[in-house]
């Protein structure tokens, strides 16, 4: 395989590079030196400008970390673009609203005039967007870009520069081995390395949590074993709040927010006593719903195992069935409310 310079550039401060160096060719000046990387610079810098439109781009000027804003570009003098990009963390401290406040502040002290048509505020993600993430860019009024938006104008090109086309393929890689979660035999899917796994996880995740209650999805730190995991349909019971977990492609029923009892144990065990006689009288899950190999203690905990059946569809080829799936999951969630928590 073709070596990727960001198959080993990572960072977010290489990313920085990339995005500096691309919109510095939206100048008109450089449409000289590459008319086609020009033409592709101008359309994705007008892109993340948004609603502001200049006629002409002459200058381009780049401030790299300035007050910690990782990109603060001035167009013309006159127009300034912030950007806060990420590869695969998430916004945190406040980062939006602090940077907002302080391109206002350092504004008000040059010019004190319509800060609203000379700014845009962007958030640039190339990793994957998690659902909490897209309601904190809207609430500190930023424009959320994500990598298929940056994708779908590359495509349109035909630009024989290898840092660019190196960016570029590091995008269509990862937008490529998400699709397949969908295109590809599911046992071949379990059988890839870690990274392409994990990848294809997101990609089902991301499919998924759009069409069920309360989902989100989010990685996990977890001191022992790390892990992408998706949560939904929390359903208020009297010992607590039983909801479903996704730990990769395992499924759980878990309980948290406990009530009534100081002593987990209690509440852990009623959830579990109270699932398993409505899985004893609805037959269909005897022995897809069952006890794990141990219960564990504490704020969160499994109380009872999905077997895969129980969730899993696939289509005639052995690749996942998106519409099954959900169907699954829908009739999971159908019998934990119906059979099991209803009448309490």
């Amino acid at each position: 395989m073709k070596p990727n310079v960001f198959d080993y550039a990572t960072t977010e401060l290489s990313q920085d590079a990339f995005l500096a160096w691309l919109f510095k060719w939206a100048e008109k000046d450089n449409e000289q030196y590459d008319n086609q990387l020009h033409n592709c610079a101008e359309e994705c810098l007008r892109l993340f400008l948004g609603k502001i439109n200049p006629k002409e781009i002459k200058s381009v000027e780049i401030y790299k970390q300035w007050e910690n804003i990782d990109l603060w570009i001035t167009v013309n003098n006159i127009y300034h673009l912030i950007i806060e990009d990420k590869t695969g963390t998430s916004e945190h401290d406040n980062q939006l609203i602090r940077y907002r406040k302080i391109a206002k502040e350092w504004y008000k002290g040059e010019n004190g005039k319509c800060f609203e048509s000379r700014f845009a505020f962007v958030y640039y993600k190339s990793g994957d967007i998690i659902p909490y993430e897209r309601d904190r860019v809207s609430e500190a009024n930023y424009r959320l870009i994500e990598r298929t938006d940056l994708l779908s104008i590359f495509e349109k090109y035909k630009i024989n520069n290898s840092f660019f086309n190196d960016y570029k393929e590091r995008l269509k890689n990862i937008q490529t081995v998400q699709n397949t979660i969908f295109t590809k035999r599911f046992d071949e899917i379990l059988k890839m390395d870690i990274e392409d796994k994990t990848e294809c996880l997101k990609g089902l995740y991301t499919n998924l949590y759009p069409e069920l209650e309360d989902a989100y999805w989010d990685y996990v730190n977890n001191p022992s074993r790390p892990f992408y995991g998706m949560w939904w349909y929390w359903c208020s019971w009297t010992y607590g709040t039983l909801y479903f977990q996704f730990n990769e492609f395992d499924l759980q029923i878990r309980i948290n927010e406990i009530k009534r009892t100081k002593d987990f144990k209690i509440a852990r065990n009623k959830a579990y006593d109270k699932l398993m006689e409505a899985v004893e009288i609805n037959k269909e899950y005897n022995g897809k719903i069952t006890k794990p190999e141990r219960f564990g203690v504490g704020n969160s905990m499994t109380i009872a195992v999905v077997d895969q059946s129980a969730w899993l569809s696939l289509d005639k080829t052995g690749c996942l069935d998106k519409d099954g799936v959900l169907k699954k999951l829908h009739k999971l969630e159908k019998f934990l409310w119906y059979e099991v928590l209803r009448n309490e």
